[in-house]
């Protein structure tokens, strides 16, 4: 991950604990810097900030990202309530965070979910390969929305003990819009405060003749978007055609012939919404699927599709409990339950998951590793119920559980409990 943002940042904000004890991303953050590891954006080596837990570190990120250099922060979940008044700001500009969930082994995601209407999006990985390609995903997503993203993970979870090949530096450059990137370094923001809202907002411009489409493809953001590739789903889902065409011109009024190169199409803006955000998600993944043949989406499902029981995990060590799923004899009464995971929390784009799910489903049982709960219900157990009601017909029965640790030794009667409980 720390190769990652070090090919695609100008500045790399490195959250320790103290100055004599460092985080889990010091150390690769500093061989990266010793043996001078190229940069994709960067024309020289990325700038390393090493900035104290304690000392307010975000508010390190507004001077680098307002003189037009893209900037990561590289941090434990510790920080991020606490910055709160940061984060909606930081929010509108194209800034990265990648968070590794605290206590490793026994991590909390009530600090992930007490932000999640930050306006940042939020992108999860649960394996060492996701890792990789979901941070540059990530760096990708937040070049072309011009909006944060927040990328976190369990360092402690099981399958991050496996190593992965090294991302493909060619991989890189095809999924980050180098255009976009020298547009933005380009741009010096005028910006001087931190907390009065100056009312910025990326938005999308886009001729006057496109406007009657809800999604124009060839929208350049105004801190410029270029989408390029188009989406690539292994999904069952319905995938929206992002793909662009040529903008029909008006013939003018005089008659006369009006030539393409010389003719100028007034433009309008829409502010960057939920719907762009999946959009320029699903071409970044597109693109690492054709050229690795790696795919994702906003949720994943795991199961053979004709199951009547599925867990819902968030922030639970998800290999844990696929692994005892998969090994388990057949004549458990809970093997044969699906496994449902969110990539992309935020926006929550529940519209994609219903398709996802099997008509055979009856029941989804949705387990949280929140410890400190932030809402009466759990936050993703609420997502997932209005997400079900808003498709309309019946819908599965969904009960939510609040998950302590849980490892190897534990999960099997963790499931069991589950499952009897789901099932009664």
């Amino acid at each position: 991950m720390a190769r990652i943002a070090h090919l695609a940042s100008d500045v790399i904000v490195s959250v320790v604990p103290s100055f004599t004890t460092e985080s889990e991303f010091s150390e690769p953050l500093r061989g990266l810097q010793k043996h001078n590891a190229p940069s994709v954006v960067c024309k020289t080596q990325p700038e390393v900030l090493t900035v104290r837990q304690n000392a307010d570190p975000l508010l390190s990120v507004f001077q680098p990202i307002r003189s037009g250099k893209l900037t990561s922060v590289t941090t434990t979940s510790s920080i991020l309530v606490k910055s709160i008044p940061h984060l909606y700001k930081l929010a509108q500009y194209p800034v990265v965070l990648h968070v590794s969930v605290a206590p490793s082994g026994f991590p909390d995601f009530s600090d992930i979910t007490s932000i999640r209407q930050s306006g940042f999006a939020f992108i999860q990985s649960e394996t060492l390969q996701e890792l990789q390609d979901l941070a540059l995903t990530a760096h990708a997503l937040a070049i072309k929305s011009g909006k944060g993203v927040i990328h976190f993970f369990d360092s402690g979870a099981t399958a991050f003990k496996k190593t992965v090949e090294v991302e493909d530096a060619d991989l890189v450059r095809s999924v980050i819009d180098l255009d976009a990137v020298a547009a933005y370094q380009n741009t010096k923001s005028e910006e001087t405060t931190l907390y009065a809202d100056d009312g910025r907002n990326p938005t999308l411009s886009f001729a006057r003749s496109q406007a009657v489409n809800a999604a124009p493809a060839a929208a350049p953001v105004s801190l410029p978007e270029h989408p390029k590739s188009l989406p690539a789903s292994e999904r069952n889902s319905q995938r929206a055609d992002s793909s662009s065409g040529s903008s029909q011109r008006d013939a003018s009024t005089s008659g006369a012939s009006v030539s393409s190169a010389t003719t100028v199409e007034s433009l309008i803006s829409k502010p960057v919404s939920s719907e762009d955000i999946y959009r320029f998600a699903t071409q970044i993944w597109g693109t690492i699927r054709d050229a690795t043949g790696r795919s994702y989406d906003a949720f994943a499902f795991s199961g053979t599709g004709n199951e009547e029981a599925a867990i819902f995990l968030f922030g639970a060590d998800t290999a844990v409990w696929a692994t005892e799923l998969d090994s388990v004899e057949e004549t458990k009464a809970y093997a044969n339950t699906a496994v449902i995971t969110a990539r992309l929390y935020r926006p929550w784009l529940g519209a994609s998951l219903a398709p996802l799910l099997p008509r055979s489903l009856k029941r989804i049982a949705v387990l949280e590793q929140v410890r400190r709960k932030t809402t009466r219900w759990g936050p993703v157990l609420l997502d997932l119920l209005m997400s079900l009601k808003s498709t309309g017909g019946a819908s599965p029965t969904v009960v939510g559980y609040q998950l302590g640790y849980i490892n190897e030794d534990t999960v099997s009667q963790a499931m069991r409990g589950v499952y009897q409980n789901l099932m009664s």
